[in-house]
């Protein structure tokens, strides 16, 4: 192998390697953050404010409402662990927090069960905002609307039908269902009990 070449191979070496060490390092920059919001030292930035968890919480005033389950998951594949709180009334789940760290700040979103649901492993969700329109996506934090990205879905037609897409083109029901049944296969997350000691426990283990 000639030199050039063995420079080369080393370099791609190096560069791999200073990937893999931003990812391990980008996977627990923000567990701190998360501490301090679950400590109520911090706020999360949500509907144009910033505000503690416990104070949002609180604002919604719902009887039987509580914090029931927790995950840390990189939702949307940057190497950074989200934290997903759910958020149980009289035990059954109502709506899910979903916190995410960028420009120096944590963002908090509320999606209600309709809006994220069956959670998988792959960070992929389904959604129902209607009997029309519902269907199968993942996050992405950059959208300035919303941050649900629709993968596979159907939504209404012109003609009061109801069409199936997949990346925005259209597909026919056959192949939405057997989109479905492939979604439904998929793992499911190992959801934790939700109690400070247990959170806190879990982020300073990372």
């Amino acid at each position: 192998m000639s030199r050039f070449r063995k420079m080369l191979c080393i370099l791609a070496i190096l560069i791999v390697v200073s990937i893999d060490a931003l990812g391990e390092n980008s996977s627990k920059l923000f567990y701190p953050e998360y501490e301090d919001i679950i400590l109520g030292e911090k706020t999360v930035f949500i509907d144009d404010d910033y505000i503690t968890l416990q104070e949002y919480i609180k604002l919604l005033d719902i009887e039987d409402g509580a914090l029931s389950r927790f995950i840390l998951m990189d939702l949307d594949n940057d190497g950074a662990d989200e934290l997903i709180l759910e958020y149980s009334v009289a035990q059954y789940p109502y709506s899910y927090f979903l916190l995410h760290c960028t420009d120096e700040k944590i963002y908090m979103y509320d999606l209600g069960l309709r809006s994220f649901n069956c959670l998988r492993t792959d960070g992929t969700f389904e959604y129902a905002s209607s009997a029309m329109d519902n269907g199968i996506a993942r996050v992405d934090f950059t959208k300035a609307d919303t941050i649900i990205a629709p993968i596979v879905y159907s939504k209404e037609g012109t003609k009061d039908n109801i069409v199936y897409y997949e990346e925005k083109h259209q597909i026919n029901l056959a192949k939405f269902n057997k989109i479905l049944e492939a979604q439904w296969q998929k793992d499911e997350p190992m959801w934790l009990e939700y109690s400070d000691d247990n959170i806190l426990e879990v982020l300073r283990k990372k």
